[in-house]
């Protein structure tokens, strides 16, 4: 349903043209296409699905009209805008229908897992279908001028593939998600902290993760692997949301969220090491209860 705004960002939402060339012209510039879902997402939230869908109607005309002008590769491109704004005009209508980010969330990282459980009927071999594809682009990134090794090094890589090409999705998703219902919140004058401090993956989210976790421990194969890649997202979402609950009602000191993120940025193994620890604290949550107490303050 729609509903009317009053904040910063009403002048956006108010003005449909303008909203729609953003939509459309965000998407091609690689992380300012979450931008792009995360409008949609708001304008889902704000104006109800209707108006969105038409909204990412007007800008795949747009978007491929423009692409198509340059000289572009438009049904690609066009299919991945289609494909991207498609999932953000669901999460959203699921965050405004049932007033949460915990099930858009649920959702998303159940879908991670069917693609990666459908992988095989879709891609054959999957480790098959990667390998000569990172072997082409490690030439590529060479040819470049961009040191990256001997390609058949890459080859290495083709086993984790499918799980790092869907959790990398469900993140930018996620991202695109909660990107969006904060501007939906700031838009309203509403605090979005709330939806984000209660995020939880749930039980059966845990018990596949569990399971998931089992099985690579035993070397059991890429899908395995790749489940915990897909499910581990979910759980870092919610063990950062633990550590923002920590924060807002246990009256930790705020600084204590640079140094949360700050891993994030000295590299990959960094990165990895985080999300990890960022992933367990959100499976230890989800079994035991980290965030208890305070929950008056959170309404």
């Amino acid at each position: 349903m729609a509903q009317a705004v009053t904040g910063a960002g009403a002048w956006l939402v108010q003005r449909r043209a303008l909203r729609v060339l953003a939509i459309a012209v965000l998407f091609p510039f690689g992380l300012l296409s979450l931008l792009s879902g995360a409008l949609v997402v708001m304008v889902t939230m704000l104006r109800g699905w209707r108006e969105a869908g038409a909204d990412c109607v007007l800008a795949l005309l747009a978007l491929t009209a423009l692409v198509a002008a340059a000289g572009g590769s438009w049904p690609v491109l066009a299919g991945g805008a289609a494909l991207s704004w498609g999932l953000a005009l669901v999460l959203g209508a699921t965050a405004a229908r049932y007033r949460t980010l915990t099930l858009p969330l649920q959702l998303l990282v159940l879908l991670g897992t069917a693609a990666v459980l459908l992988a095989p009927l879709l891609l054959g071999d999957v480790v098959a279908f990667w390998a000569p594809r990172l072997e082409a682009l490690a030439r590529a990134l060479g040819e470049a001028g961009i040191e990256v090794g001997e390609p058949a090094a890459f080859r290495l890589l083709a086993p984790l593939m499918t799980g790092l090409v869907a959790a990398s999705a469900v993140l930018s998703s996620s991202i695109a998600l909660l990107l969006g219902a904060w501007f939906a919140a700031r838009t309203m004058g509403q605090a979005f902290a709330p939806w984000f401090l209660q995020l939880r993956m749930g039980a059966v989210l845990g018990i596949l993760a569990a399971a998931a976790g089992i099985a690579a421990g035993l070397e059991l194969g890429w899908l395995a692997d790749a489940l915990v890649l897909v499910l581990g997202t979910g759980f870092a979402l919610q063990g950062l949301a633990v550590l923002h609950w920590q924060v807002s009602v246990r009256g930790w000191p705020g600084p204590l969220l640079v140094l949360v993120y700050l891993p994030l940025l000295l590299g990959p193994v960094a990165m990895a090491l985080a999300w990890m620890a960022y992933a367990a604290i959100g499976f230890i949550d989800n079994a035991f209860g980290l965030r208890r107490g305070g929950t008056d303050m959170l309404k």
